[in-house]
């Protein structure tokens, strides 16, 4: 699936608003192997919750222990007002996935562009793979 494909190519961390049990018992829900992620962060881990920038510090630290810089880190959310507002306070890179709440409307009127949002889940590979280049150019200029 679409997780196994990037967890073979990038390191994946996951930050959610459910407490660790719910997050595990979805998982398990949707057959989603828990070690394709390096990192999971529930709301329980950590005192600050989105969309305050800070509920990123411990993933962030994780990932600069493995080698991993700011610039290289990609956070998917689905909401404007939680997961776009945080990871722009973070100055983290971010991929928004629309919903029939979320509309690509509503990501674009928060400041994010085109290239930012995604209609399907499975279109998640192409978008950072294009994210993914436009860095390396962005690096190399």
């Amino acid at each position: 699936g679409v997780l196994s494909y990037l967890a073979s190519r990038y390191m994946l961390g996951l930050i959610t608003s459910r407490d660790m049990i719910s997050l595990e018992k979805e998982l398990a829900y949707g057959k989603f192997k828990t070690s394709l992620f390096y990192k999971m962060q529930s709301r329980d881990c950590h005192p600050f919750h989105k969309p305050d920038p800070r509920v990123f510090d411990l993933c962030l630290n994780t990932a600069q222990a493995a080698g991993v810089t700011r610039e290289q880190i990609v956070y998917v959310g689905d909401t404007v007002k939680y997961d776009y507002v945080a990871a722009q306070a973070a100055g983290i890179n971010f991929i928004g996935i629309t919903s029939k709440y979320i509309t690509k409307d509503m990501f674009l009127e928060a400041g994010a562009n085109e290239d930012q949002i995604i209609d399907k889940f499975l279109d998640l590979p192409r978008a950072i793979q294009k994210l993914d280049n436009k860095l390396k150019k962005m690096m190399v200029a």
